[in-house]
């Protein structure tokens, strides 16, 4: 919201049950922006995720904001660009990284950033990987 127009009046009436009586008033105009602006928040964080190597893992979080947030993907501290083994996607509610068959370098801090001209905020989880054991006995 914003201010619109102020202006002293002197020409107010106020009516309190049979009393009248005549005032110089403030007038304060509010006009409500087109679209409410509102800093990232999140619904729903990240939560911590045990995998096993090669698994599927899908990191999802539900976050809002208006206008809607731009997210961005960091693991290790490191901004994750959209790849053929870590998709992205984010349809105004639910922000999501897709990481097709994890290996133990996966393994680590991954945090989702939410971020618009109100302000930031971020989810963090961290991933295990748990390796496949071989015994191999001759």
């Amino acid at each position: 919201m914003f201010i619109y127009k102020v202006g002293l009046h002197t020409n107010c009436f106020i009516k309190y049950f049979k009393v009248e009586k005549k005032l110089n008033c403030l007038i304060l105009i509010f006009i409500a922006d087109k679209e409410t602006r509102i800093s990232p928040r999140f619904a729903q964080l990240l939560d911590d995720h045990v995998a096993a190597d090669s698994e599927t893992v899908i990191l999802e979080c539900q976050v809002s904001g208006s206008p809607e947030p731009k997210i961005t993907w960091s693991k290790d501290g490191k901004e994750l660009k959209p790849s053929v083994d870590f998709h992205q996607s984010y349809d105004g509610v639910v922000a999501k990284l897709e990481i097709d068959g994890v290996y133990p370098e996966d393994a680590g801090l991954y945090e989702c950033c939410a971020k618009n001209e109100m302000g930031e905020e971020r989810s963090s989880c961290i991933l295990r990987v748990e390796g496949i054991m071989m015994l191999c006995i001759f």
